[in-house]
């Protein structure tokens, strides 16, 4: 580890190029699904900003769209093991709806935009890949 942003930009930056390495389809689909990811990945962390953790996570939760890049996020929060998921909180969200520790949610949530950070870079400079 050089630090924490490295891994940061690494994690996301693997992420990305494995979903969009993935995606079988036409040049076009494969395009459009690049642009679609590009702009719900850009507009996370100001939602986030906006609105807090919780209500965008709700948000990007249940737009199918938005669904990845919450996934990517949930990843890497694990990664960290900064959440701890299991069968009765499996999810990002359910994890936001049980904490009861304000403090850990404003650091869940900081972290959160650091990392979105990344991810909006890397989808912008790979959808043109």
């Amino acid at each position: 580890m050089i630090s924490i942003e490295h891994d940061r930009a690494k994690f996301a930056y693997d992420k990305i190029k494995n979903f969009f390495g993935s995606f079988h389809g036409d040049e076009n689909a494969k395009k459009m699904m690049k642009k679609e990811f590009k702009s719900w990945a850009s507009k996370f962390p100001t939602m986030i900003s906006t609105c807090g953790l919780l209500q965008a996570v709700s948000f990007y939760s249940d737009k199918e769209k938005g669904k990845k890049v919450c996934n990517i996020l949930t990843e890497w929060l694990k990664e960290i093991r900064m959440i701890e998921l299991n069968q009765n909180c499996n999810t990002l969200l359910n994890y936001l709806l049980e904490i009861d520790d304000f403090k850990k949610y404003l650091i869940i949530q900081k972290e959160s935009l650091k990392f979105l950070t990344w991810v909006k870079r890397f989808a912008s400079i790979l959808e043109k890949e």
